[in-house]
């Protein structure tokens, strides 16, 4: 291990901090400042190291164990995708693994077993781009089947079983709106292929979905509403939270391993959570805007239960700032070049002609398992272990 690189980099965090290790443009013209007598390819094989993400998988590793595991297979990462000697991707990991320093909580806890508060706070809900682009866009398919319902709704006579129908069918424009608006999310994020047969599906269900719980709703609230004006409010909102229960029934199919008991109960939370929010808004000035926040907090509800709940995960990397995250489970993550994978790979000039699955990730005996079918192997993959399947790096991601 070079001492004097050692230094430099300590340097360079004490005086710019440790955020700089995550930010390789900054750190490149530094090193070279600040490591001017250490050999040329020692800072190029560091600055690979840095522009690679290893220095995030190095701190994530929080015991010396861990580290020398992770530094073995990341030595021969380098060694492979950039062509350095393995002495030199060896000795170029052991100054990341000097200058980013152990946690001592993270130690104990892996010496002797794991955080439950820690693994709470890991697991708590949490606003990513990914939950918000699902909410708006959820709150967007509410309004636009509220809008399409109106037609439908017309004529329809206002007594115990026309009220029913009428519900029902309003219902069922906004579960069509919210479930091809989160398909559609869902296909764009993915950067998959749109397939005319899952959409029809998704609709379907939908329309299903949110015509039966939003009749049995109705039903349920004709006999309750007259028992106290109490009692209306309250069984509205239980009714609003019967109707995303149904919703998120529906959305259990298009997202991966996503259990649909758990999608159900998310979906009747985010029920009752926008039944406040709409009971509260109908009497202002901004009335017109309660189905659109109803939509907006049930799918804004379903999908951050859905990622605090998951044990494991991949990261799909496209690109610098293109990426994704898959939730793991008991049905396979499909890798391949039909528009019905879950990850779809497009074939590129040159390319050899794809394979329709080229590979397959799930959980096994609490393990996440990948097979890849081009090369018949199947391995085993730990929190952190990062794969490439044609031309996307995959990071595998577990809260044990």
């Amino acid at each position: 291990m070079n001492v004097n690189m050692v230094n430099a980099i300590k340097r360079i965090i004490a005086e710019q901090g440790e955020a700089i290790l995550d930010d390789p443009a900054r750190l490149r013209p530094l090193i070279k400042d600040y490591a001017q007598i250490v050999p040329q390819e020692e800072r190029r094989a560091f600055g690979r190291c840095i522009e690679a993400g290893f220095y995030r998988r190095i701190k994530a590793a929080q015991t010396t164990e861990a580290r020398r595991r992770l530094k073995t297979d990341l030595a021969r990462q380098l060694q492979n995708t950039a062509g350095i000697g393995a002495p030199l991707c060896s000795g170029t990991l052991d100054v990341l693994d000097a200058v980013v320093p152990l946690t001592a909580g993270r130690t104990t806890q892996d010496a002797t077993g794991a955080n439950p508060i820690a693994g709470a706070i890991s697991s708590m809900p949490r606003i990513t781009k990914r939950t918000l682009i699902f909410a708006i866009v959820a709150g967007a398919g509410a309004f636009a089947g509220t809008e399409a319902s109106h037609p439908l709704r017309a004529g329809i006579p206002r007594d115990f079983w026309g009220l029913v129908i009428n519900i029902g069918l309003w219902a069922g424009m906004i579960g069509l709106g919210i479930s091809v608006a989160l398909i559609a999310a869902q296909t764009l994020y993915l950067k998959k292929k749109f397939v005319i047969g899952a959409v029809i599906k998704s609709a379907l269900r939908g329309i299903i979905a949110g015509a039966a719980s939003g009749a049995l709703a109705q039903f349920i609230y004709n006999y309750t509403q007259h028992i106290s004006p109490a009692a209306q409010v309250i069984s509205r909102v239980i009714c609003w939270g019967i109707f995303g229960w149904g919703l998120g029934w529906g959305v259990s199919f298009y997202v991966s391993n996503y259990p649909a008991k758990r999608a159900m109960l998310a979906g009747f939370a985010g029920g009752v959570i926008g039944g406040v929010i709409c009971v509260t808004l109908e009497s202002t000035m901004f009335g017109v805007l309660s189905e659109i926040m109803l939509g907006f907090v049930i799918g804004l509800t379903i999908s951050l239960v859905e990622e605090a709940l998951r044990e494991a995960w991949i990261t799909v990397i496209w690109g610098p700032k293109e990426t994704a995250d898959i939730s793991l489970g008991s049905k396979p993550v499909v890798f391949g070049s039909t528009p019905e994978a879950d990850v779809y790979l497009p074939q590129r000039r040159g390319d050899p002609k794809p394979l329709p699955v080229r590979a397959i990730a799930r959980i096994e005996n609490g393990q996440v398992v990948l097979e890849d079918k081009a090369a018949n192997q199947r391995r085993v993959l730990q929190n952190g272990g990062e794969i490439t399947i044609d031309h996307l790096r995959v990071v595998v991601n577990t809260k044990r």
